[in-house]
């Protein structure tokens, strides 16, 4: 369980296979110091219309969240992310500031804005559930889905550098969205 409270996340963390984490109530995490969160098991973050979790990086460093194959679906609602970076260290490195693989995901009443990445976020090999979120202002794509089958409805995306959604052997069910400028590609 992640403690209420401000938290600075200035080292790599690891969570292990085996678990859930837990996040619920007043949170705000600033990944810092090129760090990361790495986790094999599923994430339930659960914040309010009034008081989201907020996951950022205030010294534009932070790398973000990669979650792989974990053996439940990890769950955000009502989380801001912001100004995040992809994974990358010692020779390897990621597209997405928030990459899931092999694990299913709900994005509920989230907020991603001003992610550093080639893809704000990226799922692979994984089945997803995008609802009443907004994208905003992120560096390149805002939604990247890769052999990966979800619904995407009741979502924004404001000006994305590069494409709004882009998905490869992926299957999609669109409802609803908004695309309000995209550099290259809405869909």
């Amino acid at each position: 369980i992640i403690k209420e409270g401000s938290w600075e996340l200035s080292r790599d963390i690891i969570f292990p296979p085996g678990y859930t984490i837990y996040a619920n109530g007043k949170i705000k995490v600033d990944i810092t110091n090129n760090s990361k969160i790495l986790s094999f098991s599923p994430l339930k973050f659960y914040g309010k219309e009034d008081l989201p979790i907020q996951l950022y990086s205030s010294d534009s460093t932070g790398q973000g969240i990669f979650i792989i194959n974990t053996s439940a679906p990890s769950t955000f609602e009502w989380v801001k992310f912001s100004g995040l970076r992809n994974l990358s260290q010692k020779g390897w490195s990621d597209t997405g500031a928030i990459t899931l693989y092999e694990s299913d995901s709900k994005f509920i009443n989230c907020y991603f804005e001003n992610m550093q990445a080639e893809d704000c976020l990226n799922i692979i090999r994984s089945t997803f559930e995008i609802q009443n979120c907004v994208f905003y202002n992120n560096s390149s794509d805002a939604f990247d889905a890769d052999f990966s089958v979800g619904v995407i409805s009741d979502t924004k995306f404001i000006h994305s550098n590069n494409d709004a959604i882009d998905i490869s052997g992926s299957s999609l069910n669109v409802n609803n969205i908004v695309i309000d400028y995209a550099g290259d590609k809405g869909i």
